[in-house]
């Protein structure tokens, strides 16, 4: 089977003339290994400065104002195009490409100063960062003599359902759309560039992927593509993949070479903002290699491999990470032991106002639940609570703890190892780093505690030294 990489060029990647030229010589390189599908970002801090349009048009501005900001970030695009493409023709298209595409936001102007906007308008005004970087790369690549074409993914291509900001694939959609567009392009020995981050829903309206939406938009396509090419995804990054500890409390935390796509989802959800845990699922199920390279140094083999090969390296605890500011909810009252299903109604009232939860602990007698969320998100908990109709009439008290911090402890070798709980916990212990709530999953493959947010540092390199570091001496497949 034919070898196929997938890359995800990130804002990172996209910062200034230079490193659009890092990607050009990437990408002569790896074209020599195999084909390549490359799906792009928005330059980097066009999003932000999107949402910062639209708020800034909301709050009170007149058309002139609201024009005058737009402009700004079409005079950016215009700059990255003088200073990149050389040849007149490409050039003039590329320019032409921008007017029309501020045109159209132009328009949803007035809508965003009458504040009738929606999740959809937001979705369809964020995905022109994408939109007009992508095109532009394209067009940068064949100024290059780099043979490529452009797909918008609202073309029919990524089809989601109607979850605006966070939406997801239809399955059944993508296996057909994608490689009947993808196939004939590899075959005519073009390079497909893809616009990440949003794609079309089935009632044909813009939809975006949510936090990491444009790994998420990589990993769809090599979902999507895998039954017919052996497929990587690359993930080009400022770093060079997952490290062992939070660099920023342990400064001598080790790359991390392999790992397994539980373990990467581990840390990706308790803390590593490398790659959304999202982002991982497809992968795995059609078990595609991940890679995460250094995009400042690509020819290095120092980098992550996320894969489902069985890895043997004498690991039991591979990392630890944490979620620095959390607040912790605690319900309790012993009226929760006599009412059916309170667990539930707690989680569905958490849902309905979009509070995500990070960890939950129960006590065995029934009458406490606690919960983590994010610091902003434990302002807005008690008042959910005290107001609903259900918790706003029982005898239950509702306490918030801030200053707190999540610390997860992952490796897939916790599994076949006893006592490796007691190992954390004496070693916390020793460095009097108190503990305020435990949390473990049934897979056994992290151990999840709240510490106050003073201890952070101490708790991360104490158990950084004594259980992680005499490993990666080892850290080898």
């Amino acid at each position: 089977m034919e070898k196929l990489f997938i890359f995800k060029f990130g804002g990172s990647c996209f910062k200034d003339n230079s490193s659009l030229k890092n990607t050009i010589t990437i990408i002569n390189e790896f074209q020599k290994q195999a084909k390549i599908v490359i799906v792009t970002s928005a330059f980097q801090g066009i999003t932000d400065k999107l949402i910062e349009w639209m708020e800034f048009t909301k709050s009170d501005r007149t058309i002139e104002e609201s024009l005058e900001k737009l402009k700004s970030i079409q005079n950016f695009h215009e700059d990255i195009l003088n200073k990149t493409i050389k040849n007149l023709s490409i050039k003039q298209e590329v320019l032409k490409f921008i007017n029309e595409k501020f045109e159209e936001l132009k328009h949803c102007i007035p809508i965003l100063i009458e504040k009738v906007d929606t999740a959809k308008d937001k979705d369809f005004i964020l995905s022109y960062g994408e939109r007009l970087s992508t095109f532009i790369f394209a067009k940068y690549l064949e100024s290059m003599n780099i043979a490529s074409e452009f797909i918008s993914a609202d073309d029919n291509f990524i089809i989601t359902d109607n979850n605006f900001g966070n939406s997801l694939p239809i399955l059944k959609r993508i296996e057909h759309s994608i490689p009947s567009r993808l196939i004939k392009i590899l075959e005519r020995k073009k390079i497909p560039v893809i616009t990440g981050y949003y794609a079309i829903s089935e009632d044909n309206f813009v939809t975006t992927l949510g936090r990491g939406g444009s790994d998420f938009s990589a990993t769809i396509i090599a979902y999507s593509i895998s039954e017919y090419y052996d497929t990587t995804i690359i993930f080009w990054k400022d770093v060079s993949g997952l490290l062992s500890a939070p660099p920023k409390f342990e400064p001598h935390a080790k790359l991390i070479k392999y790992l397994s796509f539980k373990e990467a989802k581990e840390l990706a959800f308790f803390g590593s903002k490398i790659l959304h845990p999202l982002c991982l699922n497809l992968a795995e199920k059609k078990k595609i290699k991940v890679q995460i390279r250094n995009f400042e140094d690509p020819f290095n083999d120092e980098f992550t491999t996320i894969t489902t090969e069985k890895i043997e390296n004498g690991y039991i605890i591979k990392a630890i990470t944490a979620l620095e500011n959390i607040a912790m909810v605690t319900i309790e009252g012993e009226s929760m032991v006599s009412l059916p299903g309170v667990a539930a109604k707690i989680f569905s009232l958490i849902a309905e106002n979009n509070i995500n939860i990070n960890f939950i602990s129960q006590s065995s007698s029934e009458n406490n639940i606690t919960f983590g969320v994010s610091e902003s998100d434990g302002f807005k908990v008690g008042d959910v609570l005290a107001n609903s109709d259900y918790f706003g009439t029982r005898w239950l008290k509702v306490k918030v703890d801030y200053d707190v911090s999540l610390v997860a402890v992952v490796g897939e070798g916790m599994q076949y190892r006893k006592g490796v709980a007691g190992k954390v916990f004496t070693t916390l212990g020793d460095a009097e780093v108190n503990i305020i709530a435990i949390s473990q999953g049934s897979s056994e493959l992290n151990i999840t505690f709240v510490i106050k947010r003073e201890d952070l540092k101490n708790a991360i390199q104490s158990i950084y030294h004594k259980l992680i570091k005499m490993n990666e001496k080892t850290n080898h497949k």
